[in-house]
């Protein structure tokens, strides 16, 4: 077989199998298919050249001559028609302008076409008759219709690549990428095809067009490289490879015959001429340096003329302080989106979709979609969160398009067209993917290189591990909520203390009852800050270790002593080292009071047994004094009789019966009927019964309401009982004092109302003070000891409670605590 037959085979097994590769990577892409029938019109080509090479009779040849005429006037509507092929959308539906530019070309094709038929178009065929075996063939004489053929033929290739310029310029991202190797393989098989084919017949020798056909190997390559590899070469990436191993070459070659020349000239004085030592060691050197020379001039072009400005693992670094020390999602995502910007060249904001059954990434987004910069969607179904649940990790549209003809692609490919989106990257989130990330495409159009490519998977992990870091941090930031919420609205004072004696937890209560500000208390050593008391108990703690619980003791705060109950114990770490130790205390105060009215009650009760007991027990000598009084009419006039009655049964009577009356009334009170009333009424009602009374008459009264209608569940008779013995008490105690008054203030609280009744008088020493709600305990000397016992029954009655503070001779306050309209019988 003859050689230059040998290669033309070679070139049409060579584009057939590259035609088919790209055919395999996507059968329904459409430039995919078009390439195939552009590969077939150039592998037709070849096999009229090996024809032309192989047959001998001149009409044959003039026949076949004509045929590749024609072929060659086709091939810039095939080129056309397999550009085009960029412009059609995934549904396969040209526009009418798309097929107005393919009609045209193949109309200018069939124009040159019928040149060919001119019987001047070819005026001479020769058929070499094996003089020159190594190149076959006929030389051929072209006429005058060769030169319009040829002139149609370049003006089609010139639009043609015209519009494949143009096309370039409008698309973006890989697309474009693909369209440059596009645009170089045919400019550069134009060139060769027109130059060996077209020109050189016009200048007289055929002999180049059996070299025409060969073209197609150069441009098939470059076409099937950038439409069936999955990840081709930005084009100044390869731009830039070409020009590192240019230099890389020139550079071991300039170091190799340097180093051979030096060497020769310097052993020549010590060993023959001949010999190779020089070439040895010249070699060994350039195999030492190829490794450092190729790094040391990547470094440089890529800073000196390809000007690439970021280094990946320094952006890993970024990424990994940026996790460190984000405080939320917006200020992470913000940042993470600065380094998309500045090294990438993204500059629209990310989208993101999160699928809604997941409860915890919504909690987290919640918070980044109330931000307007960032788009947040929430979704239950989506062709890309279903994609990435089965191919977890970053898709390009672009490739997408290129290399997939599944059904789920059209539709990703579709709605990352609704959100101007690039790229997809996973959210994963504990061992699952919860959403996407959706970029852009990049400000100059162009595709991503491979080290961008790597940078955006590195995002995609950190992204994840990002959104984790800050799910935790939310959680711990819930966490210590919850913690603070529930310490300050316990209703015990909690204090904590580290190992280091610093004051760690100091709640609301814990202030309410000590005095003292949390701001001057936490991170302070508590020797220095909390009470004595409690200073005492916290050293036990860290000397003995040993908890202790509901001890009472007694604290000082503002002048007076407070109460309280008081728990420590220590805590420790997992692996049982002291880490501090803790006091939670209560005020007691209120829990005494109730512990005194319980003990006086359960006294009362028992008294009123007694006093049942008693008024049973005098109505019998009453009944004999009845009798006696029956009998005045008999003894009427017996002086003696009626002087000794008169001084002694009629008062002693009157006072028995009011003894047995006022027991009566403590022993068994009658039920309160409590209906809602103004206790400013009742108060005022009572008040106009007294102040006409002469015990009253010296006696100044000081009102103060906090409101006109003060309202509460109560029995009104009953009450002014009470406040009328009150009354009474504090005007026993004015009797002989001068400038006497008597304060009554009433206060609307939330829950309970206050009446307080203050006066200036004698006041009730310590000791009787303890007594004063005793039965049958009296200071008077007309007393019966009943008066204030009975008031504690009504308040008790009505759920209330009663309270005296009283200092010798300062006088006395009593404040009687009723609860706001919640009126149940005791």
């Amino acid at each position: 077989m003859n050689y230059w037959i040998g290669s033309l085979i070679f070139t049409i097994a060579f584009v057939t199998a590259l035609s088919w590769i790209v055919y395999s990577r996507n059968k329904k892409r459409t430039v995919n298919r078009r390439f195939a029938v552009f590969a077939a019109a150039l592998a037709l080509w070849s096999c009229i050249d090996i024809l032309l090479m192989s047959i001998k009779n001149v009409v044959d040849l003039l026949f076949l001559l004509k045929f590749a005429g024609i072929l060659g006037a086709l091939l810039p509507a095939a080129f056309i028609f397999f550009a085009a092929g960029f412009e059609i959308p995934v549904d396969g539906e040209e526009t009418q302008g798309l097929k107005k530019v393919q009609i045209i070309f193949f109309l200018t094709s069939i124009a040159a076409s019928l040149i060919t038929l001119h019987p001047s178009f070819i005026k001479e065929i020769s058929i070499r008759e094996n003089i020159q075996e190594n190149l076959p063939g006929p030389d051929v004489v072209y006429g005058a219709p060769f030169i319009p053929y040829s002139l149609l033929i370049i003006i089609s290739m010139f639009f043609g690549l015209r519009y494949l310029y143009r096309l370039m310029r409008r698309k973006a991202g890989v697309q474009k990428t693909e369209i440059q190797y596009i645009f170089l393989a045919i400019i550069t098989g134009t060139i060769f095809a027109i130059g060996t084919t077209l020109i050189a017949p016009m200048f007289g020798t055929t002999a180049l067009c059996r070299f025409g056909s060969m073209s197609s190997i150069i441009m098939c390559s470059i076409i099937a490289y950038a439409i069936a590899r999955h990840r081709i070469l930005n084009i100044s990436v390869f731009a830039e490879k070409t020009f590192v191993y240019s230099c890389l070459i020139a550079g071991l070659m300039i170091l190799y015959v340097f180093f051979v020349w030096t060497l020769s000239h310097f052993v020549r004085v010590f060993v023959p001429t001949e010999s190779l030592l020089p070439v040895i060691f010249s070699s060994f050197i350039v195999a030492i340096a190829f490794s450092p020379l190729k790094e040391f001039i990547q470094n440089w072009a890529k800073k000196k003329i390809f000007k690439q400005h970021f280094d990946i693992e320094q952006i890993v670094v970024q990424m990994r302080l940026l996790i460190g020390s984000s405080f939320n999602l917006e200020e992470g995502i913000s940042a993470l989106t600065r380094i998309i910007k500045n090294e990438i060249g993204i500059n629209k904001p990310p989208v993101f979709l999160i699928k809604s059954g997941e409860e915890s990434a919504r909690k987290i987004f919640m918070e980044l979609k109330r931000n307007s910069i960032y788009r947040v969607e929430f979704r239950e179904t989506s062709s890309i969160l279903r994609l990435l649940e089965s191919e977890p990790y970053t898709h390009f549209k672009d490739d997408l398009a290129r290399f997939s003809s599944r059904e789920i692609i059209n539709s990703v490919i579709t709605e990352m067209q609704q959100y101007d989106a690039e790229i997809v990257i996973p959210i994963n989130f504990r061992n699952r993917t919860i959403g996407a990330v959706l970029l852009g495409a990049k400000d100059e159009q162009t595709s991503f290189s491979n080290t961008e490519r790597r940078m955006l998977n590195v995002l995609a992990s950190y992204t994840g591990i990002f959104i984790e870091t800050m799910e935790l941090a939310a959680s711990l930031r819930e966490s210590r909520s919850y913690q603070q919420s529930l310490l300050e609205g316990l209703p015990s004072g909690v204090i904590a203390v580290d190992d280091q004696d610093r004051v760690i937890v100091f709640n609301q209560e814990a202030e309410r009852i000590t005095g003292l500000k949390k701001e001057n208390v936490l991170n302070h050593p508590y020797e220095n800050v909390i009470p004595q008391k409690l200073q005492k108990l916290l050293k036990e703690l860290f000397q003995n270790r040993t908890e202790f619980r509901d001890m009472e003791i007694e604290m000082g705060k503002n002048g007076t002593v407070v109460p309280i109950r008081v728990s420590g114990s220590c805590f420790y770490s997992p692996g049982g080292s002291l880490l501090g130790c803790q006091l939670i205390f209560s005020d007691i105060s209120q829990l005494r009071i109730l512990q005194r009215q319980l003990e006086r009650n359960e006294r009362l009760a028992s008294l009123g047994i007694l006093a049942a007991g008693i008024a049973h027990e005098i109505r019998n000598p009453l009944v004999a004094l009845k009798t006696f009084s029956q009998l005045l009419p008999e003894k009427f006039y017996d002086q003696e009789f009626r002087s000794n009655y008169a001084r002694v049964v009629i008062p002693e009577i009157e006072r028995i019966d009011k003894l047995v009356d006022q027991l009566l009334v403590f022993a068994k009170p009658a039920p309160a009927k409590k209906e809602k009333i103004n206790l400013v009424s009742v108060v005022e009602s009572t008040l106009m019964l007294i102040e006409t009374q002469k015990k009253f008459s010296n006696i100044s009264f000081i009102k103060e309401y906090s409101d006109d209608t003060i309202e509460v569940m109560a029995d009104p008779e009953k009450i002014k009982q009470a406040l009328l013995n009150i009354l009474l008490n504090s005007a026993d105690a004015l009797e002989d004092k001068e400038n006497g008054f008597i304060k009554l203030r009433l206060e609307n609280g939330k829950d309970n109302v206050f009446i307080r009744i203050q006066d200036n008088g004698c006041g009730i020493s310590e000791e009787n003070l303890k007594k004063i709600f005793e039965p049958l305990f009296t200071t008077k000397p007309d007393g019966t000891g009943l008066g204030l016992p009975i008031v504690n029954e009504i308040i008790a009655q009505h759920n209330g409670s009663i309270n005296i503070e009283s200092k010798q001779g300062a006088g006395t306050t009593v404040t009687v605590i009723l609860p706001v309209n919640k009126g149940t019988e005791k």
